[in-house]
């Protein structure tokens, strides 16, 4: 059956459904005839999925509440009825026709109408808020007009809906399309679903309506529903008599009043309407002259006053749009010479109308010579002869043109430099440069009178315009690093065919060069900005300085003029701080910092360059610049006391820093100073690469943080962009092939590290990584023979100390602990030309670890460690650099966890000083060893897994399942051997060396014990290959695995 014929069964024999009118948002509409009347109503039926989850017997008292209202205004509910659990009821049938199709025929109403209609509408508003019943959904579809009357429609149909439904968790009132809420006419509370929704929303909608019967739409229009809702919520609709200009003031103002966000802020009742409404007529007059335009002998005075106001306005405008716009500069100045023409013609117009008034109120008398006696004169005569021509209105006119034909003077230069064309147009728009290019800064030449100047200005105009978010300028140590793979000396000093050879070879497109001269006390500053491939000057920048003290200031608003040309937001530009915030207001200061970083980068000297850097801070101590450089210097050599004090000092002084730099400092400052905070370090990172995201320090420093925490794939994809966007140094390929052997991606990280090799073929270090790969490939014997060849080209102390090591881990991988211990004394010796303290501590923490772990000679290795500490004391070494974590491991391993204990305090009491971000790391390991030294297994298991859960992934595994394995928890101890044995990294030869084997041979047992007989084979084969040629005293062991073996080859009857 249709809806049509289920609704006339429902309805019976006493109405007969004679059409269907259509569906309003909220109903099917039929046409009936109630047959004991004789009279037509309208049946509405309400939608299923509006009535979903509608209670019906809630509904049917709601029904009841709104049929009670009898109003002239009110179209009433006459009946209310079920069919088959969806409602509908009945109304009078309204002769005539919707107010919503008036509109569309007519669009907007006449006034007379307009009040009219208005004004029934809220005296129906009125009488329902009087009783409680709330509409909810008022609006032009909802207003019925009939013999000059408006009638309200659906009263209380939308309320009876929103208090009778149960509302599913999560969702809401408002339903889109229906009489519970439309979203053109709907409040904000009503938008928002707020429970606490009241008779005012019926206000706000009132004020919709309002709107629209005056200007002919409504306050939000040509939007989605969900816009219309954010809309309604949050933004302001124009003034209604900016739309109809005629509209009654009492009346727009009513109109506005109502279209209050805040229910507070409206009528608080429609009764208030009705009264304003009952005061307002259609003949008032709407038309006032602007006061500029009236013509009296007060309006010199009013002219003026509006000047005066016109000219604070623009003034502020202006300004306001340069900082929030970014307008250009001299936007501020035009519009005040603007503004200032228009007071001689304020002061002219006056004159005029002052001598035509005159002359127009006297009556001329003349002299017996004929002269006449009022005042004569050339001006007097240019009055009268203009006063035709002049008025108050035609000079709001003149200045109102001016200052919008200024307006598009900027409009047409902005449009000009975004796409590029003529003087105005910028580099970026025209496609001269692309957005993140890599730019190179000559070096200055001195001038001869201070040759200090050259280095120091060029730094100061790197920093300048390394605050762009548009460019990136090629550092120093980048470019000192491509004069290496040149064959050039670091030492030498860029100048413009150099710099092109450089942007040629590393792919900048652009080069920046300059001169500095002084001439007479004065000095010159010249930039030229040059396309390296052609040589074409792209663009030129000059501005001299009075003296010394105005060369950072001079030195900034050329990088600010060069940031502008290139195309970067004006707004950006005009934001940046100072130079001489976000580096020091001190020249001699700037010297001593660029002078320090050279001597640290170019001639090797820290302790020269840092005592320079010092002098620096001393000169400025807000020199914050100079603070982060120091402590990303003693931070580079492990001197994590110094690093953390200066970065201390420039974190108490970022707001003297540039964005980047800012960004960069946080990022250490919460690894390396006195609150570290992991998350904190890796948004600051992340916000640095907001603004500049080819930044490589911030995506080295950022992913270097990310493999610490395990996330190696974000590592690698950062170390990747880094890598490719360029420019390079060795360590950027170190840690993307830290993360790419983290991610078992071993092919791919022999592919970074031998790019590395070819980019840089004079530095070793890319080559000795790659045997750090090849040993997790398990290629031992490759990594033996590989070392013989690169060692004699290794010249750098701490790079050839790692060799030994890594030569004492093969020796120890391989049972050769004598050969081992000479390896590692070795390493050690040259790790102290490197500055590396306690040599005799470090190599007895080497004996007694060897001591414990292979033979459990515990007292020896106990005597071992104390002697050592009394032959190199671990407190005379920086906290950083003491082995407490080795030194408490031994001592455990020992069986002497008191000693280890003590230790262990006496660490926590100095990292205090010097904390580090891996200390909690540390101090799990730490714990763990001293646990499982006391038998406390499962403390001992669980700080080893916390041990693992940052930085190195699988350094504590051997003993975590050590844990497992003393308490007798063989299928755990089985799976963390297991998994350290597939587990990829960087740092598997120090772990590997002495626990590699040892790991096999107690799997092979542990198998042995369980019954797997083929697992047990595997393992203990793996262990005799390791130490077929093991040290003699290894030999029971190795003896032990042979017979296991020999065992379990055996068939059942004994025979292999």
């Amino acid at each position: 059956m249709t809806l049509r014929e289920q609704l006339q069964d429902a309805l019976g024999a006493s109405y007969t459904i004679t059409r269907e009118l259509g569906g309003g948002g909220m109903s099917r509409v039929f046409v009936a005839r109630e047959e004991s009347l004789r009279r037509n109503v309208v049946v509405k039926v309400l939608p299923p999925d509006l009535v979903a989850g509608v209670n019906a017997e809630r509904f049917d008292r709601e029904i009841e509440l709104a049929a009670g209202l009898q109003h002239p205004h009110i179209v009433p509910v006459l009946t209310a009825g079920n069919m088959n659990g969806v409602p509908y009821y009945t109304m009078p049938f309204v002769d005539g026709e919707s107010l919503r199709g008036r509109l569309t025929t007519t669009g907007a109403l006449p006034m007379t109408e307009v009040i009219g209609v208005l004004r029934d509408v809220a005296k129906a508003l009125a009488y329902a808020h009087e009783r409680g019943i709330v509409h909810r959904d008022i609006k032009p579809d909802n207003v019925l007009l009939s013999g000059g009357s408006a009638t309200v429609t659906d009263f209380g149909i939308a309320k009876a809906l929103s208090a009778a439904r149960t509302v599913a968790p999560g969702g809401t009132l408002t339903q889109i399309g229906t009489s519970i809420g439309t979203p053109a006419y709907m409040s904000p509370e009503q938008a928002a679903a707020d429970p606490a929704t009241d008779h005012r929303a019926d206000i706000y909608s009132f004020g919709c309506l309002a709107y629209e019967v005056i200007a002919g739409r409504p306050p939000f229009t040509a939007k989605s529903p969900q816009k219309l809702l954010a809309a309604q919520m949050g933004e302001a609709p124009q003034p209604v008599n900016e739309l109809r200009p005629d509209v009654p003031a009492a009346l727009a103002q009513l109109v506005m009043k109502c279209l209050a966000k805040d229910a507070d802020d409206r009528p608080q009742r429609a009764s208030d309407i009705v009264r304003v409404l009952e005061t307002v007529t259609s003949s008032a007059s709407h038309e006032a002259m602007p006061m500029i335009l009236a013509s009296g002998r007060g309006m010199f005075k009013r002219a003026m006053l509006v000047y005066v106001l016109a000219f604070a306005i623009v003034a502020v405008v202006a300004k306001a749009a340069i900082v929030a716009v970014g307008l250009p500069d001299w936007v501020f100045p035009g519009a005040l010479v603007i503004m200032a023409l228009g007071l001689p013609v304020i002061l002219f117009t006056a004159y005029v109308h002052r001598t035509a008034r005159r002359v127009m109120g006297v009556t001329p008398t003349y002299t017996p010579g004929g002269t006449p006696s009022l005042a004569q004169g050339t001006m007097a005569q240019m009055a009268i002869k203009a006063s035709p021509h002049v008025s108050w209105r035609r000079a709001l006119i003149g200045g109102v043109g001016a200052v919008a034909g200024f307006v598009l003077l900027v409009g047409v230069y902005m449009v000009l430099r975004a796409l590029g064309i003529g003087p105005a147009g910028s580099l970026l728009a025209a496609g001269a440069l692309g957005e993140n290019e890599r730019i190179l800064v000559t070096d200055l030449q001195s001038p001869a009178s201070d040759s200090t100047l050259g280095p120091v200005v060029s730094d100061a105009f790197r920093t300048a315009l390394g605050q762009s978010q548009s460019v990136m300028v090629v550092q120093p140590a980048t470019v000192r690093d491509v004069l290496q793979r040149m064959q050039r000396d670091p030492k030498t000093r860029v100048d413009f065919p150099l710099a092109r050879e450089i942007a040629t070879r590393e792919g900048i497109k652009a080069v920046i060069d300059g001169s500095l001269l002084n001439v007479g006390g004065r000095y010159v500053i010249a930039m030229r900005l040059v396309s390296a491939q052609s040589g074409e000057e792209l663009a030129t920048f000059r501005e001299t300085a009075d003296n010394q003290s105005e060369l950072l200031p001079t030195v900034d608003h050329l990088a600010k003029e060069v940031r502008t040309k290139i195309g970067e937001s004006l707004r950006k530009v005009q934001s940046a701080p100072p130079l001489e915030q976000v580096t020091t207001s001190s020249l001699d200061a700037l010297k001593k910092y660029v002078q320090g970083t050279k001597v640290i980068a170019e001639d090797g000297d820290f302790a020269r360059g840092a005592a320079l850097m010092e002098e620096a801070v001393a000169l400025d101590t807000a020199f914050a610049m100079a603070y982060r450089k120091l402590g990303v210097e003693y931070g580079n050599r492990d001197l994590r006391e110094k690093a953390s004090v200066y970065y201390e000092k420039a974190y108490a002084h970022r707001d003297r820093l540039s964005d980047a730099e800012r960004f960069l400092l946080l990022g250490s400052y919460y690894q390396l100073g006195g609150h570290q905070d992991a998350a904190k370090s890796l948004a600051s990172y992340d916000q640095l690469l907001e603004i500049q995201p080819n930044n490589t320090a911030g995506l080295n420093n950022l992913a270097t943080a990310l493999s610490w925490m395990h996330d190696y794939a974000r590592a690698e994809s950062l170390m990747t962009r880094a890598v490719r966007v360029g420019p390079v140094a060795p360590v950027h390929y170190e840690n993307l092939a830290e993360a790419q052997v983290a991610l078992g991606k071993l092919v791919e990280a022999s592919s970074s590290l031998a790019t590395c090799t070819k980019s840089f073929p004079r530095n070793a270090i890319c080559a000795s990584l790659d045997l750090y790969v090849q040993w997790n490939r398990r290629q031992f014997d490759s990594v033996g023979a590989a070392l013989a060849v690169l060692e004699p080209r290794i010249a750098d102390p701490a790079m050839h100390a790692r060799a030994m090591f890594l030569r004492a881990d093969l020796a120890r991988l391989h049972g050769k602990l004598k050969e081992a211990s000479h390896e590692t004394a070795r390493g050690i010796e040259l790790a102290t030309q490197t500055g590396m303290k306690g040599a005799p501590l470090s190599l007895a923490i080497a004996e007694a670890l060897q001591t414990a772990f292979y033979f459990a000679d515990n007292a020896r290795a106990t005597r071992v460690l104390d002697e050592g500490l009394s032959k190199s004391p671990i407190e005379q070494q920086s906290v950083s650099e003491a082995p407490y974590s080795d030194l408490i491991a031994a001592y455990a391993l020992a069986g002497q966890p008191d000693k280890a204990r003590t230790m262990m305090a006496q660490w926590e009491r100095r990292r205090v000083a010097a904390p580090a971000i891996e200390d909690s790391i540390r101090a799990h390991g730490m714990q763990g060893h001293i646990a499982l030294a006391e038998r406390r297994l499962a403390d001992a298991q669980r700080e080893f897994r916390a041990a693992d859960a940052r930085g190195c992934r699988m350094c504590y595994a051997p003993m975590l399942g050590r844990a497992y394995d003393v308490a007798g928890n063989a299928d755990s101890a089985i799976a963390v051997f297991e998994r350290f044995l597939v587990t990829p990294a960087m740092e598997r030869s120090g772990v590997d060396g002495p626990f590699l084997p040892v790991v096999h041979k107690r799997l092979g047992e542990l198998y042995e014990a369980k019954g797997q007989r083929e697992k047990a084979l595997e393992h203990y084969r793996v262990f005799l290959d390791f130490w077929k040629d093991a040290d003699p005293e290894l030999q029971p062991r190795v003896t032990d695995a042979r017979q296991r073996v020999a065992a379990l080859t055996r068939g059942p009857d004994g025979r292999r």
